[in-house]
């Protein structure tokens, strides 16, 4: 099991720009229109992000939680991704001091989570190069059961992930599976 805490996140503004426009929110009307304004709102999310990822790969052998779509292959990775337990609180008072910021506080830590997913999903593509394999799509998995199970084989408690009534908690956190497959050999042209 690899665990790896406190990473760096980059959220850069011309995205989360391109993401509200896209999802039709006034960035002006949260206070956030001029690029320093945004700019100076991304790195306090950012300085209160405590951005943490816990994985394993198993041999195929090796059942799966129950839940847990994985596509038979050579092996298979077990990764939960949080962002930490301050951004709940964080996000609270931003939407509870500018109830305007919600949508796009959204949109902000969506991104900041896909970039977690995206720093521990570059780490095991690595290892599955390595080992001449592909990954398949990420399956992200859901239910209590499963996500239960998960969390109990990577010891989730160790980067502050735990299961409620709700879901995962802190709620910017995920679970997903990834399976490695064998790389098809091209053939050589002669």
């Amino acid at each position: 099991m690899r665990k790896i805490r406190g990473f760096k996140l980059s959220l850069r503004f011309k995205e989360i720009q391109r993401r509200a426009k896209r999802a039709k929110v006034d960035l002006a009307a949260s206070g956030l229109g001029a690029d320093t304004a945004l700019a100076t709102w991304l790195e306090t999310i950012t300085a209160k992000a405590q951005p943490s990822v816990i994985y394993d790969s198993f041999p195929p052998e090796t059942a799966a939680p129950t839940g847990a779509t994985s596509i038979p292959g050579l092996a298979y990775t077990l990764c939960v991704a949080t962002l930490g337990p301050d951004i709940d609180a964080f996000s609270e008072a931003e939407v509870s001091a500018t109830p305007q910021r919600g949508t796009i506080l959204d949109i902000v830590l969506a991104a900041a989570l896909e970039q977690a997913v995206g720093f521990v999903l570059a780490l095991v593509q690595e290892e599955a190069q390595a080992e001449r394999c592909v990954l398949s799509p990420i399956q992200y998995i859901t239910g209590s059961a499963p996500l239960e199970a998960v969390l109990s084989r990577l010891e989730g408690h160790k980067i502050g992930v735990a299961l409620s009534d709700a879901g995962l908690r802190p709620l910017r956190s995920t679970a997903f599976s990834l399976s490695w497959l064998a790389q098809r050999k091209s053939r050589a042209k002669s």
